[in-house]
């Protein structure tokens, strides 16, 4: 008997990675769903439910639905059949699925008659999924998993019969019975299907919405890339900066502008002798500290190492103790830190980073501190984000200014600085505006490092797909002159090594070792957002070797230019300060 595996809509959607939908997106699929719940049921006729469930997949999705041939619906794109769709009226429950754990019924054997056809007469190689539905019930199977239907000889029989009429009796009824009766009793295989149902499914609307989206049902990849810049981030930050885009001959350029009180204004008051180039690196210098300092805030919060945000002017009141913070903490190992330093119960808990972000510039070797600058107020932005966000930031609603440093970090505290998947919500981001992660992070200092030139951030899916194509060879190469062998990809090479050493602990370093002689450069190096995917890509191809023994039984994955790793109990890992060096949690991050 054929056995059905029911896969949860998160792992259904999880290869093709769609994008979270926003909360106004959810509101507005909730009342696509309502109309159909309430017009379908108004005709039993199966034309009229099969017009209202097509109305509800072109309102929502914008999808081109028609009929087939013989199809009940089809998702067409560029004239080309892509989803195949059977439908059947509410009153039809001897034809449909008896319950969602077994898609067998009519229902699914007409799916796979159109489906055959669609494959071997019509010869369309581009297939992405087939439905089966009612105006409440949905079932989804993934063409690639239908393609057994080709090959079982059985199957190839029954259609052969129906098809050239070779049968006794070439009916499609006829066709229906012996496919159901041979999946029932005799087919020895499995197969996979998503489920949902629009009458009960309320609190999976977003998954939900997901799995009929395009990046899902037609597989097609986004081209939006999911580290884009915020640009009410970026267009307020410059404010603050007191910087501009300007347009030279077609570039966009980022220059110093006239905003009075902003950090650009405060520097050029205080080192006349400045040029623009020389305030724009003190400018990006001190930004990149600032921003960096937020992203390490969030970070350690969520490992619990402090229970408050600590960039604050309560802690920090003034530019001379943010230089203090620059340089006496973050800049100095524990035991080289002043007493008073030590004894502050939020500057003895700031770790020592052994970063170049934190070493005095040539121009502030030269007197030119961010410590001597006057913190006067800052006009606050038209469209500031503080006076969007009115529960949060009532206090600002009414003032028009705000000293300079507190402006700053109050509308760095608006955005969300993720750092690990456990901070963005499961199946639906509320504050999807507010969210920035590393990777935009990367762009803004890209943006910002290139003012001069006019240079641009590679997107997250370029920069990743450039790495799986372009490493993966490299590596095989390697192996194969190390060891010489003929391995033609990742999943040759690992069976090479489980068939020859059974993964032993020396063999295992010693090939982990050999991978990691391999160096790569990106000689026009901006953000480094290309050699964190390189550096993704080849954790994973580790991971795939078997190479990392602290991930066995874990399963890691590259999703928007980030490793995430699920435990075996299919949780998403988050890093937590181990109690000690045998913590298994420490190991992993390691």
């Amino acid at each position: 008997m054929i056995c059905f595996t029911r896969i949860p809509l998160k792992d259904f959607i999880k290869k093709h990675n769609p994008q979270e939908p926003k909360k106004e997106t959810i509101e507005n699929f909730e009342k696509e769903i309502n109309n159909l719940l309430e017009n379908a049921p108004r005709q039993d006729d199966e034309e009229f439910q099969k017009n209202e469930i097509n109305s509800f997949l072109k309102n929502t999705y914008g999808y081109r639905c028609n009929t087939h041939k013989k199809v009940d619906s089809a998702i067409y794109v560029d004239k080309e059949v892509q989803v195949l769709i059977e439908v059947k009226a509410l009153n039809k429950k001897t034809e449909f699925p008896k319950n969602k754990e077994n898609p067998l019924s009519k229902a699914f054997c007409q799916m796979v008659l159109y489906f055959l056809e669609e494959r071997k007469k019509e010869k369309n190689n581009s297939l992405k999924h087939t439905i089966i539905c009612n105006a409440h019930e949905f079932f989804l199977f993934d063409c690639k998993d239908l393609l057994f239907l080709n090959e079982d000889k059985r199957i190839k029989k029954f259609y052969k019969n129906y098809a050239q009429k070779e049968g006794t009796d070439s009916s499609k009824p006829q066709f229906y019975e012996d496919l159901e009766q041979y999946l029932k009793e005799d087919f020895q295989g499995k197969l996979r299907y998503a489920y949902f149902n629009l009458n009960d499914d309320f609190k999976e609307l977003p998954l939900i919405y997901q799995v009929l989206s395009q990046e899902v049902l037609l597989k097609q990849k986004k081209t939006l890339d999911a580290n884009t810049l915020n640009k009410d981030f970026y267009e307020e930050l410059l404010y603050i900066l007191g910087l501009e885009e300007q347009n030279d001959k077609g570039k966009i350029l980022i220059k110093p502008s006239r905003t009075q009180n902003s950090l650009s204004d405060a520097l050029k008051k205080k080192y006349k002798n400045l040029d623009d180039e020389e305030v724009m690196a003190l400018l990006i210098a001190w930004n990149n500290r600032i921003l960096f300092l937020r992203l390490l805030e969030s970070l350690l919060i969520s490992f619990k190492h402090f229970e408050n945000p600590f960039l604050t002017t309560e802690n920090f009141e003034d530019f001379n103790a943010l230089n203090d913070l620059f340089f006496e903490v973050l800049a100095k190992k524990n035991s080289e830190r002043l007493k008073e330093i030590k004894e502050d119960k939020i500057s003895e808990k700031i770790p020592y980073l052994n970063s170049s972000l934190f070493d005095q510039t040539p121009l502030e070797l030269k007197g030119h501190e961010i410590k001597l600058l006057e913190n006067k107020e800052l006009e606050i932005y038209k469209n500031s984000v503080l006076k969007k966000h009115d529960k949060k930031h009532e206090e600002y609603q009414k003032q028009e200014a705000l000293p300079l440093l507190k402006y700053f970090f109050e509308f760095l505290r608006v955005y969300d600085f993720t750092t690990t998947p456990k901070d963005i919500k499961d199946n639906q981001n509320n504050s999807e505006s507010v969210l920035i992660n590393p990777s935009v992070l990367g762009l803004v200092f890209e943006k910002l490092n290139g003012y001069k030139e006019g240079s641009f951030y590679t997107p997250s899916f370029i920069t990743s797909y450039m790495c799986k194509e372009s490493i993966t060879p490299i590596v095989l190469d390697k192996f194969n002159q190390t060891y010489k062998i003929e391995c033609e990809n990742l999943t040759e090479l690992r069976n090479y090594f489980k068939d020859n050493y059974s993964y032993k602990e020396g063999k295992r370093k010693e090939y982990l070792n050999t991978l990691l002689t391999l160096r790569v450069c990106d000689p026009a190096v901006g953000s480094g957002h290309f050699l964190v995917s390189a550096l993704n890509e080849m954790v994973w191809i580790a991971y795939e070797l078997g190479l990392i023994a602290s991930l066995y039984r874990h399963e890691l994955r590259l999703e928007n230019d980030e490793i995430i790793i699920h435990t075996p109990e299919d949780k998403v890992f988050n890093y937590t300060i181990p109690h000690s060096e045998n913590d298994p949690h420490h190991h992993i991050q390691k």
